[in-house]
């Protein structure tokens, strides 16, 4: 239907791929944003990363879809919120219950209550087999919330559109 045909770089295509996660409506709305950043009918990885990260972009959709409500009205405390601020630094890898007190500096009856809550309501997910040890299900989540939420207590750097990297073909995002 279109006269002039969009040309798609493969690392292109590859980075939606591995950046959705395997969720479809995150592919379908990555692959949108990045039509939408594109000015010259050719998709490279800028644009896609450009449709990604941008405000009003394709994470920032989905975090309003999907992630909003976890966040902001299934939680009640900011207490509870910086715990998924620290674990997010780590995107979706697994963290001790000890790194996030060292982290936060709270009260371990908060931080006991804190994790509980998130568990039950499936926020976080628990290591199976282990005690103490839990990590974000996403890692698309752990970036919208250093992205696109505001942290009530002084911690590391809260990242920037610029500070997060996708790499190519792993699917890994990385912060630095």
């Amino acid at each position: 239907m279109n006269p002039v045909p969009t040309v798609i770089d493969a690392d292109a295509e590859e980075l939606v791929s591995s950046q959705s996660e395997g969720y479809p409506s995150f592919v379908q709305q990555f692959a949108y944003s990045a039509f939408d950043e594109d000015s010259d009918n050719h998709i490279t990885i800028d644009d896609v990363r450009g449709g990604i990260m941008k405000p009003g972009g394709g994470l920032h959709q989905l975090g309003t879809k999907y992630f909003h409500d976890l966040y902001f009205e299934q939680i009640n405390s900011d207490a509870y919120r910086n715990v998924l601020r620290v674990m997010a630094d780590g995107l979706d890898n697994w963290i001790t219950k000890k790194e996030i007190q060292n982290r936060l500096q709270v009260a371990p009856h908060i931080l006991n209550n804190a994790l509980r809550a998130l568990r039950t309501r499936n926020i976080i997910v628990r290591k199976s087999g282990s005690k103490g040890i839990y990590k974000l299900p996403t890692k698309s989540f752990a970036v919208w919330i250093k992205v696109f939420t505001q942290s009530s207590v002084p911690m590391a750097a809260p990242l920037t559109t610029g500070d997060v990297r996708f790499a190519g073909s792993s699917g890994h995002s990385t912060a630095e």
